[in-house]
Protein backbone atom coordinates (compact mmCIF):
# COMPACT_ATOMS: atom_id res chain seq x y z
CA UNK A 1 0.00 0.00 0.00
CA UNK A 2 0.74 3.83 -0.32
CA UNK A 3 1.57 5.52 2.92
CA UNK A 4 0.57 9.01 3.60
CA UNK A 5 2.08 10.34 6.97
CA UNK A 6 -0.03 13.41 8.82
CA UNK A 7 1.29 14.58 12.13
CA UNK A 8 2.09 17.99 14.44
CA UNK A 9 5.98 19.24 15.08
CA UNK A 10 8.18 17.04 16.94
CA UNK A 11 5.83 14.11 16.54
CA UNK A 12 8.98 11.84 15.20
CA UNK A 13 7.27 11.94 11.67
CA UNK A 14 10.59 12.57 10.16
CA UNK A 15 12.01 9.62 12.61
CA UNK A 16 9.50 7.46 11.71
CA UNK A 17 9.53 8.00 8.04
CA UNK A 18 13.58 7.20 7.74
CA UNK A 19 12.74 3.97 9.27
CA UNK A 20 9.72 2.69 7.47
CA UNK A 21 12.12 3.65 4.10
CA UNK A 22 14.92 1.51 5.45
CA UNK A 23 12.63 -1.54 6.07
CA UNK A 24 10.21 -1.19 3.28
CA UNK A 25 9.89 -0.47 -0.43
CA UNK A 26 6.68 1.48 0.19
CA UNK A 27 5.77 4.69 -1.43
CA UNK A 28 5.64 7.55 0.84
CA UNK A 29 3.57 10.65 -0.69
CA UNK A 30 5.69 13.66 0.13
CA UNK A 31 4.65 16.37 3.07
CA UNK A 32 8.04 18.56 3.17
CA UNK A 33 9.98 20.66 1.06
CA UNK A 34 13.15 17.78 1.00
CA UNK A 35 10.64 14.88 0.56
CA UNK A 36 8.94 16.73 -2.97
CA UNK A 37 12.95 17.71 -4.16
CA UNK A 38 14.74 14.41 -3.25
CA UNK A 39 16.84 15.62 -6.00
CA UNK A 40 19.27 18.01 -3.95
CA UNK A 41 20.26 20.23 -6.81
CA UNK A 42 16.57 21.01 -7.60
CA UNK A 43 15.62 21.28 -4.01
CA UNK A 44 18.77 23.70 -3.63
CA UNK A 45 17.07 25.60 -6.35
CA UNK A 46 14.08 25.66 -5.33
CA UNK A 47 15.37 27.14 -1.89
CA UNK A 48 17.60 29.92 -3.62
CA UNK A 49 14.09 30.96 -5.01
CA UNK A 50 12.61 31.54 -2.05
CA UNK A 51 15.34 32.77 0.00
CA UNK A 52 14.54 36.36 1.73
CA UNK A 53 15.67 38.57 4.75
CA UNK A 54 11.99 37.71 5.89
CA UNK A 55 11.16 34.84 7.26
CA UNK A 56 6.95 35.21 7.30
CA UNK A 57 7.63 36.13 3.49
CA UNK A 58 9.71 32.93 3.11
CA UNK A 59 7.26 30.95 4.76
CA UNK A 60 4.15 32.48 1.88
CA UNK A 61 6.10 31.24 -0.53
CA UNK A 62 6.68 27.78 0.84
CA UNK A 63 2.51 27.66 1.40
CA UNK A 64 2.12 29.17 -2.36
CA UNK A 65 4.12 25.74 -3.05
CA UNK A 66 1.46 23.54 -1.13
CA UNK A 67 -1.47 25.22 -2.28
CA UNK A 68 -2.97 23.47 -5.45
CA UNK A 69 -1.47 20.16 -4.09
CA UNK A 70 -3.86 17.38 -3.44
CA UNK A 71 -4.02 16.06 0.53
CA UNK A 72 -2.02 13.35 -0.28
CA UNK A 73 0.61 15.69 -1.35
CA UNK A 74 -0.28 18.64 1.54
CA UNK A 75 2.47 19.73 3.95
CA UNK A 76 2.92 16.74 6.53
CA UNK A 77 1.85 18.76 9.56
CA UNK A 78 -1.50 20.53 8.11
CA UNK A 79 -4.43 20.12 9.82
CA UNK A 80 -6.58 16.85 7.78
CA UNK A 81 -9.49 18.67 7.07
CA UNK A 82 -10.91 17.15 3.83
CA UNK A 83 -13.20 14.96 2.36
CA UNK A 84 -12.24 11.22 1.25
CA UNK A 85 -13.69 9.27 -1.69
CA UNK A 86 -12.71 6.53 -3.78
CA UNK A 87 -9.04 7.79 -4.81
CA UNK A 88 -7.65 7.13 -1.46
CA UNK A 89 -8.42 3.38 -1.50
CA UNK A 90 -4.91 1.34 -1.00
CA UNK A 91 -3.56 4.21 0.78
CA UNK A 92 -2.88 4.02 4.61
CA UNK A 93 -3.24 6.73 6.39
CA UNK A 94 -0.22 6.66 9.64
CA UNK A 95 -1.20 9.46 12.48
CA UNK A 96 1.75 10.48 14.54
CA UNK A 97 0.71 11.83 18.36
CA UNK A 98 2.62 12.67 21.66
CA UNK A 99 1.67 13.72 24.70
CA UNK A 100 0.30 17.19 24.79
CA UNK A 101 2.45 18.46 28.12
CA UNK A 102 5.73 16.58 26.58
CA UNK A 103 4.68 18.29 23.08
CA UNK A 104 4.48 21.61 24.16
CA UNK A 105 7.46 21.36 25.90
CA UNK A 106 9.18 20.02 22.69
CA UNK A 107 7.77 23.25 20.60
CA UNK A 108 8.83 25.66 23.15
CA UNK A 109 12.52 23.81 22.66
CA UNK A 110 11.95 23.56 18.60
CA UNK A 111 9.99 26.03 17.50
CA UNK A 112 9.54 24.99 13.72
CA UNK A 113 8.41 27.50 11.50
CA UNK A 114 7.34 30.38 13.87
CA UNK A 115 6.34 33.67 12.77
CA UNK A 116 6.53 35.72 15.91
CA UNK A 117 8.66 36.31 18.53
CA UNK A 118 9.10 33.43 20.79
CA UNK A 119 8.21 33.83 24.79
CA UNK A 120 11.09 33.52 27.14
CA UNK A 121 9.85 30.85 29.21
CA UNK A 122 7.48 28.15 29.08
CA UNK A 123 4.39 29.61 30.76
CA UNK A 124 4.72 32.92 28.59
CA UNK A 125 5.07 30.26 25.25
CA UNK A 126 1.89 28.44 26.38
CA UNK A 127 -0.04 31.46 26.66
CA UNK A 128 1.09 33.14 23.46
CA UNK A 129 -0.39 33.57 20.15
CA UNK A 130 0.64 31.29 17.91
CA UNK A 131 0.69 32.82 14.19
CA UNK A 132 -0.13 30.23 11.78
CA UNK A 133 0.66 29.23 8.40
CA UNK A 134 -1.68 28.80 5.38
CA UNK A 135 -0.58 25.23 4.77
CA UNK A 136 -1.75 24.37 7.88
CA UNK A 137 -5.30 24.86 6.34
CA UNK A 138 -7.02 25.49 9.85
CA UNK A 139 -9.61 28.81 10.23
CA UNK A 140 -8.06 30.80 12.86
CA UNK A 141 -4.95 33.18 12.07
CA UNK A 142 -3.72 32.65 15.78
CA UNK A 143 -3.80 29.90 18.57
CA UNK A 144 -2.05 29.31 21.47
CA UNK A 145 0.21 26.39 21.05
CA UNK A 146 -2.15 23.47 22.43
CA UNK A 147 -5.23 24.81 20.88
CA UNK A 148 -3.15 24.20 17.48
CA UNK A 149 -2.53 20.85 18.77
CA UNK A 150 -5.99 20.08 19.79
CA UNK A 151 -7.29 21.74 16.24
CA UNK A 152 -4.90 19.16 14.54
CA UNK A 153 -6.05 16.15 16.73
CA UNK A 154 -9.73 17.28 15.82
CA UNK A 155 -8.78 17.28 11.69
CA UNK A 156 -7.18 13.95 12.70
CA UNK A 157 -10.28 12.47 14.16
CA UNK A 158 -12.69 13.43 11.87
CA UNK A 159 -10.58 11.68 9.10
CA UNK A 160 -10.60 8.68 10.64
CA UNK A 161 -13.90 8.56 11.09
CA UNK A 162 -14.27 9.10 7.60
CA UNK A 163 -11.24 6.10 6.70
CA UNK A 164 -13.90 3.92 9.22
CA UNK A 165 -17.03 4.39 7.41
CA UNK A 166 -15.23 3.70 3.87
CA UNK A 167 -13.74 0.66 5.09
CA UNK A 168 -10.01 2.54 4.68
CA UNK A 169 -7.22 1.77 6.74
CA UNK A 170 -5.33 4.37 9.44
CA UNK A 171 -2.68 3.76 12.36
CA UNK A 172 -2.00 6.08 14.98
CA UNK A 173 1.69 5.67 16.18
CA UNK A 174 2.52 7.41 19.53
CA UNK A 175 5.81 9.43 19.77
CA UNK A 176 6.40 7.26 23.42
CA UNK A 177 5.83 4.31 22.04
CA UNK A 178 8.11 4.57 18.76
CA UNK A 179 10.56 6.11 21.07
CA UNK A 180 10.52 3.06 23.09
CA UNK A 181 10.50 0.51 20.29
CA UNK A 182 10.92 1.05 16.59
CA UNK A 183 10.68 -2.54 16.15
CA UNK A 184 7.18 -3.05 17.72
CA UNK A 185 6.04 -0.19 15.43
CA UNK A 186 7.50 -1.90 12.65
CA UNK A 187 5.84 -5.00 13.18
CA UNK A 188 2.26 -3.73 13.87
CA UNK A 189 2.54 -1.62 10.24
CA UNK A 190 4.35 -4.44 8.57
CA UNK A 191 0.79 -5.93 6.97
CA UNK A 192 0.57 -2.26 5.13
CA UNK A 193 3.89 -1.99 3.99
CA UNK A 194 5.09 -3.20 0.18
CA UNK A 195 7.47 -5.80 0.48
CA UNK A 196 8.80 -4.78 4.14
CA UNK A 197 12.22 -6.48 5.74
CA UNK A 198 12.23 -10.43 6.99
CA UNK A 199 14.54 -8.31 9.59
CA UNK A 200 14.46 -5.41 10.80
CA UNK A 201 16.96 -2.56 10.68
Amino acid sequence: MNIKIFGERNTATIALLSMLRVNSKSFFYPGSIPEHFPNLVERNIFYRTIDSSSVEKKEKLIDNFFLDKSPLYWWKHSSTNFDIDDTYKGIHFIFTVRNPKSWLISLFKNPYHILVPKPKNLIDFSKMNWKILKRENLNDNFYTPIKLYEEKLKSYINLIKQLEKNNLSYSIIKFEDFVNNQNVIFNNLRQFLKLPNKSFV
